[in-house]
């Protein structure tokens, strides 16, 4: 679960692993392919927009469930959270 302000919301598995990835490497940036590559190991051709639709929607749960934005952005293939 994540907590935010006193709202409470649960991440599925992919969802979870994206976040952890983000706080992680906050710094530095997260590599597309490499998280691509946690999330789905098998896969032998990537499909970056089924990571975009996954970010997207990790960033719609955050704000309709604890009402957090999540800001991010993406450069020479790694994503950043920003601080806006």
């Amino acid at each position: 679960s994540l907590v935010f302000k006193n709202k409470e919301t649960y991440l599925g598995n992919i969802h979870f692993i994206i976040f952890c990835q983000l706080l992680l490497y906050k710094d530095n940036g997260v590599d597309k392919t490499e998280l691509y590559k946690e999330i789905w190991p098998q896969d032998k051709d990537y499909q970056f927009n089924k990571l975009d639709t996954h970010l997207t929607n990790l960033k719609n749960h955050l704000k309709e469930k604890i009402n957090f934005d999540l800001l991010f952005s993406t450069r020479s293939g790694l994503i950043y959270i920003r601080a806006d």
